[in-house]
């Protein structure tokens, strides 16, 4: 048996909550690149070093309870819920489906995780605690898959095949002769 030292202090293990909350953005974005697909090869570098740098950053604050960030994620979370809701409405798919469920998921495993010892041990701003770099890992493995991604593929903008009248100032609701459709 091992002796414990009475005057040490404890430290709060990683709870499982922490865990799945950041495997279900690993999920998230393999869902969108295989409904997207990846961008073009010559963008994946910057791109991915950006997105591994930016979420590691934004993540090791949520897990620490660097309110800033937290909140941040928590808007943005609340954010793609409504966009989700919105979307699902509009145009119900399996995929959108999908993306609300993981998102009302991550909104709950988020909440888990502020009840957690972990959580309260870094809001109050301890020393010590376990090694989250295996968080941030998961962290950076999102950013990198973030920044494969393809764009989102848009109805609006360049590269939409439009067709005009010859006259732009003609009746809208008529066809190219003037009769009505």
């Amino acid at each position: 048996m091992s002796e414990v030292d009475e005057g040490a202090p404890v430290e709060p293990p990683v709870p499982a909550s922490i865990w799945w909350f950041a495997w279900t953005f690993v999920v998230g974005q393999v869902l969108e690149l295989a409904r997207r697909g990846a961008q073009s090869e010559d963008a994946w570098i910057l791109s991915a070093l950006l997105g591994a740098v930016l979420v590691s950053f934004i993540s090791h604050g949520v897990v620490r309870a660097r309110w800033v960030r937290f909140w941040l994620v928590v808007a943005l979370i609340g954010l793609a819920g409504v966009f989700e809701v919105v979307s699902l409405i509009d145009s119900p798919s399996g995929w959108t489906a999908a993306a609300l469920a993981l998102t009302i998921g991550q909104a709950f495993l988020l909440h888990r995780y502020t009840r957690s010892d972990l959580f309260e041990h870094h809001r109050q701003r301890r020393e010590g605690g376990p090694s989250l770099a295996p968080l941030v890992a998961v962290a950076a493995l999102v950013g990198v898959l973030g920044g494969v991604l393809g764009a989102e593929q848009s109805t609006f903008g360049p590269g939409v095949d439009q067709t005009y009248d010859d006259d732009p100032f003609g009746d809208p609701f008529g066809g190219p002769s003037g009769q009505a459709l």
